[in-house]
């Protein structure tokens, strides 16, 4: 297999870098990720991680607009873009190999040099970035999901949560949260691509030194919710109905993470999954039906989501239930493991061949464990999976209460005829 080298250091002040060659691309990609999402806000601060990623991306003192930003970047071929999460917030850039300095002062002029003064400009845009996201539907029971599942806390707070504070922001609770959190401690400066250690460490310590010392965010303890739970949400332009069921999970990092995917691939991702066979293929009750595992820094959960017709809600649901019980009483086949095995090593091995997943692989570890598992451990645990330690944690996962949200048209009620 492979070897995928990586190398680690901290610049004088606290800075991780983290260098991931790729001698055979003709590229560089560059990123700081932090541990700025959502969960690093104060009361005071709801909606500030989001904002302040789309203000560091409209001037800066050398490039006043947001244009000359744009222009400076894409003059070159270059591609760049920033996210915020619930745990992170990241921004990137990518350019020929050739460019890579460029690459380099771009981010650390829109991270040390940024005007902050579009303010009122933000607000109308996020304002419309959070009516977009609703209008998806997949992506708005998505957050309805974490909110339900989260409730009262940044662990489940999204952008759809964030609208009144937002109206109301102010540069100086930004500032106040730059300040803060916007610390070397709370980031990782990513290198990949064709570009030597020498020379990536060189950069990083010319365009980053002025990077500036702090206290490390810690994130307040996420609280699952227990108690079993059905949200209704009515929407008269819909098609199809949407309908997700989540249970408690994993942690990302934990031991048992591993193995809570290869049971979701069982159990609900992919063509040949337990649940679309029985839902789709049997049943013919939907066209799109697949369980998901989410896993934050302290907590996870798995996700089964489904669109049909309403009228197909219940039976649906039914199923998923008997889906669920029929695993937990018969267990799992010698050849569901060895499939479930063989696409997650795939998928990993086929990701790891796009440069930023690549470089998002190893960082969100060092991010948020603070340290990187080698990948042939990784692939041993995958490997050495036995059904005792995937029915160990589907007996966990499922032994608590379902938390279902529906995005439906008329549908009062739904009933839980499960047994678990």
């Amino acid at each position: 297999m492979k070897k995928y080298e990586y190398f680690e250091c901290k610049l004088a002040n606290n800075l991780r870098v983290l260098h991931l060659p790729l001698p055979n691309t003709s590229s560089v990609y560059i990123s700081l990720t932090g541990k700025v999402g959502r969960r690093a806000e104060l009361g005071n601060e709801i909606g500030s991680a989001h904002f302040l990623e789309h203000l560091l991306f409209d001037g800066t003192a050398k490039r006043p607009t947001s244009f000359e930003l744009s222009n400076f970047i894409e003059q070159y071929g270059g591609q760049m873009n920033g996210s915020t999460g619930t745990e992170m917030a990241k921004y990137w850039v990518k350019l020929l190999d050739k460019y890579t300095e460029e690459g380099f002062e771009y981010l650390s002029d829109i991270f040390f040099n940024s005007s902050l003064l579009e303010i009122d400009r933000e607000k109308k845009i996020i304002a419309q970035e959070a009516k977009m996201k609703e209008d998806n539907k997949d992506d708005q029971l998505r957050r309805l999901t974490r909110s339900i599942l989260y409730p009262n806390q940044a662990m489940g707070r999204t952008i759809f949560d964030e609208t009144s504070n937002t109206l109301n922001m102010t540069k100086e609770v930004l500032v106040s949260y730059f300040n803060r959190v916007y610390v070397s401690q709370n980031f990782v400066l990513t290198i990949a691509g064709n570009i030597d250690r020498r020379k990536a460490i060189s950069l990083a310590k010319k365009y980053f030194n002025q990077f500036q010392e702090g206290n490390e965010v810690i994130f307040e303890k996420a609280n699952f919710k227990k108690q079993e739970t059905v949200k209704i949400v009515h929407n008269n332009n819909l098609k199809q109905s949407k309908l997700s069921v989540n249970y408690r999970g994993y942690s990302f990092g934990s031991d048992e993470e591993q193995f809570v995917k290869l049971l979701n691939i069982i159990l609900g991702q992919g063509l040949s999954s337990r649940l679309r066979n029985r839902i789709r293929n049997d049943l013919h009750l939907a066209y799109s039906i697949k369980s998901r595992a989410n896993h934050a820094s302290d907590c996870g959960f798995l996700s089964i989501d489904a669109s049909t017709d309403e009228s197909n809600i219940q039976k649906a649901l039914d199923e998923i239930f008997k889906t669920i019980s029929k695993l937990l009483e018969n267990g799992i086949t010698d050849e569901e493991l060895v499939r479930a095995k063989n696409k997650l090593l795939s998928a990993i091995l086929f990701n790891l061949e796009n440069m930023q997943y690549y470089a998002e692989y190893f960082t969100n570890q060092l991010l948020l464990k603070g340290k990187i598992e080698n990948l042939d451990k990784r692939f041993n645990k995958i490997q050495s999976a036995s059904k005792k330690d995937l029915m160990r944690v589907a007996n966990y996962i499922f032994s608590g209460s379902p938390k279902i949200v529906l995005l439906t048209k008329n549908l009062k009620k739904i009933d839980l005829n499960y047994k678990i």
